[in-house]
C-alpha cells in the first residue's frame, strides 16, 4: 500500500520498503495498481499532472517512493500495488 500523505510540489513520500527475501540489489521490480486508479486523488490524469512512483531493489527489499511532479501539493488517495522481482 502506498502512502496517503501530503507531498509537497517537486517533492518525494518517505520510502516505502518492503522486506522481500533473496532480492538482490541487481534484480528488476515489475508493479503495477491492483484496481484501477484513475479515480484516486493524485493517481488520476488531470490538466495538472500526476504523482509518480518510482521502484528499486536492494538487498531484501523492495522499495518504492511517490513523487510530485506537479505545481502543487497532493494528497494521494490509498492505493495497493502488486509488484513482483525479476532477475
Amino acid at each position: 500500500a502506498l502512502g496517503t500523505t501530503l507531498i509537497a510540489s517537486g517533492a518525494k513520500s518517505t520510502l516505502i520498503s518492503v522486506a522481500a527475501t533473496g532480492v538482490l540489489a541487481t534484480d528488476n521490480i515489475l508493479a503495477d495498481f491492483n484496481a484501477d486508479p484513475s479515480g484516486v486523488t493524485g493517481y488520476a490524469p488531470t490538466a495538472n499532472g500526476m504523482l509518480t512512483i518510482i521502484k528499486f531493489p536492494t538487498a531484501g527489499f523492495v522499495n518504492f517512493y511517490v513523487y510530485n511532479n506537479t505545481a502543487a501539493s497532493i494528497t494521494p488517495g490509498a492505493v495497493t500495488l502488486n509488484w513482483r522481482v525479476v532477475r
